[in-house]
């Protein structure tokens, strides 16, 4: 038994002592015989079924096994069934891929609103077997990719999606990408050649350190839309 059936069992015991100290039980030979007339049961048996009634309380509390607050076990929340979201495929480190394979990557990872643009046309100098997904994940500022194609003297050649490094330009003209109005520049830093342009909010470029004006000017000018298989 915990200490705190001890204390309710000793207090019920007191309230029954003082509730028994203030009744008074006549003398017997003050009691008279019953009337015939006088309905069944009467005073006398009134209190004894009230002092039973009170006695069998505090044998039930007593045998009650109840535990004091501090022994009461804590509630434990059964942890809510919730869908786990996937995400789509990212890239945050470089890898090599047949380029085939790494814009269709980049096509399975991108929303269907958003265009993944692939140019057909290639300076012969350049790998065509082999391509650098550098990146390709959904950052604050929306989606972003760039792959890059390379060649044996150390040229590079990058089709990005997302804000790019670029050195101050030394020269700037305008030009034309699908429709959209683009802006040609040179650098003595990287990228010596770029091309940029937006698609409403989407930002998109080519930079190179070996290409020419004209060729900058051929690669955008053959960019297709990657479409979903």
């Amino acid at each position: 038994m915990t200490n705190a059936q001890q204390d309710s069992e000793r207090w019920l015991t007191d309230q029954l002592d003082r509730a028994s100290a203030l009744v008074s039980i006549p003398r017997r030979s003050s009691w008279r015989p019953a009337r015939a007339t006088h309905r069944r049961g009467g005073p006398l048996k009134a209190l004894a079924l009230a002092t039973v009634a009170a006695l069998a309380a505090v044998v039930l509390v007593a045998r009650l096994d109840v535990g004091s607050p501090t022994d009461a076990q804590p509630l434990v929340s059964a942890p809510a069934q919730t869908s786990v979201p996937t995400s789509a495929p990212t890239v945050d480190r470089a890898i090599q891929l047949a380029p085939d394979a790494a814009w269709a990557q980049v096509r399975g990872a991108l929303p269907v609103s958003i265009p993944v643009l692939r140019s057909t046309a290639f300076p012969a100098r350049y790998d065509a077997s082999s391509v650098t997904l550098e990146y390709l994940h959904d950052s604050s500022d929306g989606w972003r990719y760039r792959i890059g194609y390379h060649n044996s003297t150390g040229g590079n050649l990058l089709f990005a999606l997302g804000a790019v490094n670029s050195g101050p330009p030394n020269q700037s003209v305008p030009a034309q990408v699908r429709g959209h109005s683009a802006t040609l520049s040179t650098s003595n830093s990287w990228p010596a050649m770029q091309i940029f342009w937006n698609e409403g909010p989407l930002f998109y470029s080519i930079q190179s350190n070996d290409l020419t004006r004209e060729e900058a000017l051929q690669l955008a000018g053959a960019l297709v839309e990657v479409r979903a298989p």
